[in-house]
Order: C-alpha cells, then sequence, then structure tokens
C-alpha cells in the first residue's frame, strides 16, 4: 500500500511525490523516472569501464587516461559499437568525455548534477521504505503482534578477534611492562642511593669513633702515667718519713741511755 512518511518530499524533473499523494500513478511515474535514471547510470558507468578496459588493454598509461578518454579513438568507437549492451543509443564521446572531465578534476557540473539525482534517488528509496515500516507496523497492530513497549535489547555477538585487536593487546602488555620496568628501575635506583649514603655515613661515623678511640688511648695513657707518677712520690714521701721517724728514734734511744 502508497504510505508516505511524514514531513517527506521528493522531487524527479518536475514531478512530486508529497507524503500523501493524490493517486498511485504520481508515485509510480516518480519510480519509473527514478529506475529510469539508475538504468542510465549503469550504462554509463558500463561505456566508462568499457572504455578503460580498452584503453588499459592495449598498454595505455594510466597517467593519461583522462586526456584520452576526453577524445576517443576510432578504435575505441569500433570496440564499442562491437560490445555495447542491447538497446543502447547513447553517444560513447559524450560519456567517455565526462568521465574524463571527473578523473582530470574539471567535471564539477555532471558530478553536481549526478550527486543531485543521487539525493533525489536516496529520498525516493527513504520514503519508499519508510511507507513500508508503516504499513507494516499497522498491519501487525491489526493481528495484535505490535506493542507499546520497547523490545528488549538483543546483545550482539562477540566480535572475532582480527589483528588490530592483537596488536592493541600487545601494545597494552608492553606498555604494563615498561611501566613496571620503570617501577621497578627507580626501585632499584633509590635502594643504591641509599646504600651509597650509609656507606659514607658509616664511614664518617667509623672516622669519628676511631678518633674517640684514640682520645680515649691517650687519656688512659695519661691517667695511668699520673697515677704512676703519684704512686712513686707517695713513696717517696714515706720513706722521708720513715727516716725522719727512724732518726728521731736514734737520738731519743740515745738520750734515754745517758739518763740510764
Amino acid at each position: 500500500s502508497p504510505y508516505q512518511p511524514a514531513a517527506k518530499k521528493a522531487r524527479y524533473e518536475g514531478c512530486a511525490v508529497d507524503n500523501k499523494p493524490s493517486s498511485v500513478v504520481e508515485v509510480n511515474q516518480a519510480i519509473i523516472i527514478w529506475k529510469r535514471g539508475k538504468m542510465d547510470a549503469v550504462r554509463d558507468s558500463y561505456n566508462t569501464h568499457e572504455a578503460e578496459y580498452f584503453f588499459l588493454r592495449n598498454d595505455g598509461n594510466l597517467m593519461d587516461m583522462a586526456s584520452w578518454l576526453k577524445k576517443p579513438t576510432p578504435e575505441l568507437l569500433t570496440y564499442h559499437n562491437k560490445h555495447r549492451l542491447d538497446g543502447d543509443t547513447s553517444n560513447l564521446a559524450t560519456t567517455t568525455r565526462e568521465a574524463g572531465l571527473r578523473l582530470s578534476g574539471g567535471g564539477a557540473s555532471a558530478a553536481g548534477y549526478n550527486k543531485k539525482e543521487d539525493q533525489q534517488a536516496q529520498m525516493v528509496e527513504k520514503a519508499r521504505h519508510e511507507a513500508y515500516v508503516v504499513a507494516r507496523i499497522a498491519q501487525l497492530r491489526k493481528e495484535g503482534l505490535w506493542t507499546e513497549k520497547r523490545l528488549p535489547k538483543v546483545h550482539e555477538p562477540a566480535r572475532p578477534k582480527c589483528h588490530w585487536d592483537y596488536l592493541l593487546e600487545e601494545m597494552v602488555w608492553l606498555s604494563a611492562d615498561f611501566a613496571q620496568e620503570r617501577k621497578w628501575k627507580k626501585a632499584a635506583a633509590k635502594k643504591c642511593a641509599k646504600m651509597v649514603q650509609k656507606y659514607f655515613q658509616d664511614k664518617e661515623l667509623a672516622a669519628e669513633r676511631a678518633q674517640k678511640d684514640e682520645e680515649m688511648k691517650l687519656r688512659k695513657i695519661a691517667s695511668f702515667m699520673a697515677r704512676e707518677v703519684r704512686t712513686f712520690w707517695s713513696n717517696v714521701e714515706k720513706l722521708v718519713h720513715y727516716k725522719i721517724n727512724t732518726r728521731h728514734d736514734e737520738k731519743k734511744k740515745i738520750a734515754l741511755d745517758q739518763q740510764l
């Protein structure tokens, strides 16, 4: 059934296709014109490919194809007349000239015309698709199979891995490995720096300890010498006192003997 979507309108060479056409004839006429355009495009594409095939088969230079297509040779015309499509009454020179202009960048007008035709074809195709969707929805509603609720989401199957996926995995793994190696190197560098710092600190502490030990040794020697000197002079003092006492006792004895 000729359903048409809302707010859609396509025009083909003066023929308008509205959202709600007045008759099916207008829609059929637009589709016929669109199909004729598609057929002409296929014919022109076939003629262009045929000319390019003839040019390349005869050892033509690919860089000179654009200029060669603008001026078809008699050999090409003979080959085209031999292999032309049934019912094809088009002019090969015009077709190849347009193809040469497109290749050389000078076919802006032809390209614009083809682009306009493609846009019109897309509009008609979209209108036909939306009309089919609307008709299908109406049919499902009549059968009671269409609900207003949203359909459940269908999970897409897992995509098989390709070379790019393996490359990304390898890059992620290599990045993690580089990060881990960088952390390990930083930790090793810190550990080495601490060991070097501890070595020099221990060296300084050992020098200070040796200096203190030397001072303590000298102090012990000096203390021992002072004690020995003090002991010596103490003994000398005792000896002097002993001699004095001995002399005093002798004098006292002599005096006592005289009294007796």
